[in-house]
């Protein structure tokens, strides 16, 4: 049975501004500003080790299309570590890096290939005698909105017929902008055996049979990016795809949120938060956190204090940087009416008591029962679970609400 294990990565985003961050030390600017060039020197290694077949890239390997020369030398050195471990790399260009005609660019090491304008269609076989069609195409302007799915068609035999893609999944909200635009069933619908999917900076598996994936961008970029980022390792078989992550990421956004009981004095404090940050503290992995303190009254706190304490204490990495510090009162104290505030607040309200309805709340979350993939880890739902679920719904959507008033401010 033929098999090919390759490495898909995409949105290296190689020199990021990294945005939204407050004012930095010098050790965790320094750390950032080369921790996206440090994930995928580890990811370079891990393909080398373990001896892929080959690497997939899909779209986004710098932050901008003018790509400063210390970018390109960058990934040129890395493509030549590939080169030198005979590892081919077939890839494609995104939105943020499109391909511009007459622009003067380092050239790449020859296991490079990458996808022009229109549709590609590239052989490639194993030293197992695997044969493999590669298709693909780059961005050649900052946006591309129409779909392009028609362009890509199997042509003739191979064991597997892989496509590279750089855009966005109709039914899904994102905040990234919808380019290339397409659907699962559509996806489905081509007959490829895999889609190496790009753009989207959350990791997510659309499809195992056949395998669609995007495998997130290689470093957190703001502290909306939060968690493990790295690469994968796809296994291809005519069973399917199986996926591999494996962190990379030497800088990780996070958020953290303690509670205190009782009345607030400053050794309760500062034992609480020493032993919140002690775990992010063990690892050999730094860390930017937006830090969030339930108390019951916040406004004998001084944030400013604390967070400069904090600051002060960062000399070397690893490091635990708090980029944020909120005091905020508990969920008890707070005004449960809040969506009243909300200019759809009505129409929230319906919803509620919509879903407060036992027909209408498991006519809703039925399609997540009937999921192959899915059902096998849930449990039934009685009345007192439907309660709980809707009550901590109104508590995300309730944090949600909040961050969206700070991010105003």
């Amino acid at each position: 049975m033929a098999k090919v294990r390759f490495l898909h990565i995409a949105d290296l985003h190689l020199d990021s501004p990294f945005t939204g961050l407050s004012a930095l030390s010098d050790v965790v600017y320094k750390e950032l500003k080369d921790a996206a060039h440090e994930s995928l020197v580890r990811i370079v290694t891990r393909a080398i080790t373990e001896q892929v077949d080959f690497v997939l890239i899909a779209g986004d390997i710098y932050d901008k299309e003018d790509r400063s020369i210390k970018a390109q030398v960058q990934f040129y050195k890395e493509m030549k570590r590939l080169q030198e471990a005979e590892i081919d790399v077939f890839l494609i260009h995104g939105n943020h890096d499109f391909l511009e005609k007459d622009r003067d660019v380092l050239e790449l090491p020859e296991n490079v290939f990458t996808f022009g304008e229109t549709v590609q269609c590239v052989p490639w076989k194993g030293k197992s005698g695997q044969t493999v069609k590669l298709y693909g195409f780059s961005y050649t302007e900052r946006h591309v909105r129409e779909k392009r799915l028609n362009e890509f068609q199997k042509q003739g035999e191979a064991d597997f017929h892989i496509a590279l893609l750089h855009g966005s999944e109709e039914t899904k909200s994102s905040e990234h902008d919808v380019y290339a635009p397409f659907s699962l069933s559509e996806l489905k619908q081509k007959g490829f055996d895999y889609w190496a999917l790009g753009h989207i900076h959350k990791r997510e598996i659309l499809s195992e049979q056949p395998g669609v994936y995007y495998p997130g961008n290689i470093q957190g970029r703001n502290r909306k990016e939060t968690g493990a980022k790295g690469g994968t390792i796809v296994e291809l078989s005519p069973r399917g795809a199986s996926f591999e992550f494996f962190e990379t990421a030497p800088v990780i956004f996070g958020k953290l949120q303690i509670e205190l009981d009782g009345k607030v004095d400053q050794t309760k404090l500062f034992r609480k938060l020493e032993q919140a940050l002690q775990d992010y503290r063990k690892g050999s992995q730094s860390y930017i956190l937006d830090l969030e303190v339930l108390v019951e009254n916040p406004d004998g706190v001084n944030s400013t204090d604390w967070l400069q304490m904090f600051e002060d204490e960062v000399s070397a990495a690893p490091f635990v940087w708090i980029n944020t510090l909120k005091f905020r009162p508990k969920q008890s104290e707070q005004n449960e009416n809040w969506q009243q505030d909300l200019l759809l607040a009505d129409e929230l309200k319906q919803s509620i008591q919509e879903l407060q309805e036992e027909e209408n709340f498991f006519e809703t979350i039925e399609s997540l029962y009937l999921h192959a993939g899915v059902r096998q880890y849930l449990t039934e739902l009685d009345e007192d679970k439907q309660k709980q679920l809707l009550s901590a719904a109104l508590v995300k959507l309730n944090e949600t609400y909040r961050e969206i008033e700070d991010d105003k401010k």
